[in-house]
């Protein structure tokens, strides 16, 4: 069935309207989540700066290693809550406005090495490729409807697609790592309750870093429900009926 000449405006302004919200919604909670971020790192810092103190000097080898094993399990988290930001943005950005939107050079920068191998193969061709069309516009002179240049920008967006799809299966992967360093740190509290001074020392400290990440992470549900509206609010395509032409 062909859309109606008033409907078809009409549902095109509205998907717009969602979109547009959709794009401030993002801008303005990245703009937060720095600012979150920022937070859960200076509550995980203070509890860094308590292992200077004669009070952590005093604690048993037992008590001391606790600690040390809450150290590097929160920041084995926040590393990993910071990769599933930069991965998750990378995919909406491709999804929503094109690789040639995506900062491939900032992404590159902000995962660590060896922590997604197939993204990082595939910044490269990409990145590769967007150099040789340069080089066919700037060098060769070649017009975009050159037939190298569309063979090119054929390849850069198939290599887009593969790029969203191995960010996707990275992220699948943190998000499943993540859940089980939740429960190593759940495992760990209760572990830490047997040693009541260690606790009593620890537990203002605990207590303002899980509040920070719990507000990193309401934040970040945020940031993934609006880019799955951006997602879903795609242009308004017209279906033709065949038997009409």
């Amino acid at each position: 069935r062909k859309p109606t000449t008033a409907s078809r405006p009409s549902a095109e302004r509205s998907a717009e309207r969602v979109r547009q919200q959709a794009r401030s919604d993002i801008d303005f909670i990245n703009e937060r989540l720095d600012s979150a971020q920022a937070q859960l790192s200076r509550s995980t810092n203070q509890i860094l700066d308590f292992k200077k103190t004669q009070t952590f000097a005093n604690l048993s080898s037992r008590e001391r290693a606790l600690v040390d094993r809450a150290e590097v399990l929160a920041k084995d988290i926040e590393d990993r809550d910071r990769q599933r930001r930069v991965l998750a943005n990378l995919v909406s950005t491709i999804e929503n406005r094109g690789i040639g939107s995506a900062d491939l050079p900032s992404v590159t920068a902000q995962l660590p090495a060896g922590s997604a191998p197939e993204v990082s193969q595939l910044i490269n061709q990409v990145q590769a490729q967007q150099t040789e069309e340069r080089r066919l516009r700037t060098e060769d002179r070649k017009s975009p409807g050159h037939p190298q240049v569309v063979a090119v920008r054929a390849e850069i967006e198939e290599l887009g697609s593969q790029l969203a799809e191995a960010a996707r299966a990275s992220l699948h992967l943190i998000e499943g790592r993540l859940q089980e360093l939740g429960t190593e740190q759940s495992n760990l509290r209760e572990e830490q309750r047997l040693f009541p001074d260690l606790e009593g020392q620890l537990q203002a400290l605990e207590a303002q870093r899980t509040l920070d990440r719990e507000s990193y992470q309401f934040l970040l549900s945020q940031l993934y429900q609006a880019q799955i509206t951006l997602a879903a609010a795609s242009p308004y395509v017209e279906v033709l009926d065949p038997s009409i032409g």
